[in-house]
């Protein structure tokens, strides 16, 4: 017989339920809190009750009590919670707090008429950055980048292949 492990049967949704829970003790205002039926949220403290097996909450006239269970487990509730909206937030870049060499390729034009201008800027917006510069080598392209030999080529679009993903800058 395969037993099926606890983590298996925890849905984001018990937790969600269960952090309103242990914030609100009400069924009513955490099913108005989180845009659902108070049966919605019945269900899924039956299911975590069904998968942590315990009580979690005693009803009274007033709401709900937790359990001294439900109440150890809060700021781990709280902690996957936070781990998991942070998952979703996008990723800011801070320019000053890199610290990495990239590797540019690109034609003797645009080593003298953009790298100079380029150079400048980084040096002031992202002084951890270095940039190592080769000569653009057109049949190597796709190869360079795909590798990470290259991180970046700038170069006339006629040189790039068109399988490659491109940004015009002038």
């Amino acid at each position: 017989m395969i037993q099926v492990k606890p983590l298996n049967r925890i849905d984001i949704r018990q937790l969600q339920v269960l952090r309103a829970l242990l914030q609100e003790r009400n069924l009513s205002r955490v099913a108005d809190q989180l845009g659902v039926t108070q049966q919605a949220v019945s269900d899924q403290l039956r299911k975590l009750r069904d998968t942590l097996d315990d009580r979690l909450f005693v009803r009274t006239s007033n709401g709900v009590i937790p359990t001294p269970f439900a109440e150890s487990l809060q700021l781990k509730v709280e902690h996957i919670i936070e781990s998991i909206e942070a998952l979703l937030e996008p990723e800011t870049f801070e320019p000053k707090t890199v610290t990495r060499t990239f590797t540019l390729s690109s034609t003797d034009l645009e080593q003298k008429v953009i790298l100079p201008q380029l150079l400048r800027i980084i040096r002031l917006e992202a002084p951890g950055v270095k940039l190592s510069v080769r000569k653009l080598e057109i049949d190597q392209i796709t190869n360079a980048l795909l590798t990470g030999e290259v991180d970046l080529v700038i170069s006339n679009p006629s040189f790039v292949p068109s399988n490659l993903p491109t940004l015009n800058l002038y």
